[in-house]
């Protein structure tokens, strides 16, 4: 998976996906501030290149294709919980939300292998 071209998740909306990743243990939240990633439970930013990225799933709107959004399945390295982060993808992301996603999705090809 790369920033320019995610995998499409299936016909599953976001709200039946973040549901499944929480009965998979994803009980935690994680969001971008200021070009890194910050852990709701354990209250610290992260570098996103050392982000345990675990899964990933991206959404296109069913009306407007370019209503995209992306779903990252984190684990924290400091608290070790596991978590999810839900952006915009595509046109509508900000430029620091885009350097966050591309560090995390390059970080998550580089572990794949």
């Amino acid at each position: 998976m790369t920033i320019e071209n995610p995998e499409l998740s299936s016909d599953e909306s976001l709200p039946v996906v973040l549901q499944e990743m929480n009965e998979k243990g994803y009980k935690n939240s994680f969001y971008i501030h200021n070009s890194s990633l910050f852990c709701e439970k354990c209250k610290k930013s992260h570098d996103p290149k050392e982000a345990e990225v675990i899964e990933v799933h991206r959404f296109e709107g069913e009306s407007n294709p370019d209503d995209e959004s992306i779903v990252f399945g984190i684990q924290c390295k400091i608290c070790n919980s596991k978590g999810t982060l839900v952006s915009a993808f595509g046109p509508s992301m900000s430029q620091g939300e885009a350097e966050v996603i591309r560090l995390l999705s390059d970080h998550r090809d580089k572990n794949k292998n």
